[in-house]
């Protein structure tokens, strides 16, 4: 609006003007602030990721840095990515296996950005979403205490 315009309005119709201009200046700072905190969540997780590829990388049927987007989708079917049993009982004794799968699961669909370009939903892998709040594991103890799981 041009300066004269605003000059002819009453009272009443500039301050909807000025609203309408605040809620706008609001809006555009509250989309800054929403993707600032995407990209620190992003980065949290990414944090995850690394911890989850440190614990993989020698339980792993194939190099983590190596794989295709085929070996994901089908995650442990026929020659595809999984995680080796065998060294998995050697490596983590206590370990379970039921959780190194998601472990493994979650890595692949944080990574491949291939299939999900969404960076959001690829950080919900590993974190609640709108939060910095870990994801429990679904079959952990910790989730099934809650009645509850994914």
């Amino acid at each position: 609006m041009d300066e004269v315009d605003l000059i002819k309005l009453s009272p009443a119709e500039l301050k909807k003007v000025q609203y309408r201009e605040i809620n706008e200046i609001n809006k555009e700072r509250m989309y800054i602030a929403v993707a600032v905190r995407e990209k620190e969540r992003y980065h949290e997780a990414a944090k995850l990721a690394d911890k989850d590829e440190e614990f993989l990388r020698p339980i792993a049927t194939k190099n983590l840095s190596m794989i295709l987007p085929k070996d994901i989708r089908n995650m442990c079917k026929n020659n595809n990515i999984c995680i080796d049993e065998e060294r998995f009982k050697k490596k983590y004794p206590s370990g379970d296996i039921k959780i190194a799968k998601e472990r493994l699961s979650r890595y692949l669909n944080f990574m491949d950005n291939y299939i999900n370009v969404n960076q959001i939903a690829r950080t919900n892998y590993y974190l609640e979403p709108f939060t910095k709040n870990t994801r429990p594991f679904s079959n952990s103890k910790q989730s099934q205490n809650n009645g509850h799981s994914r």
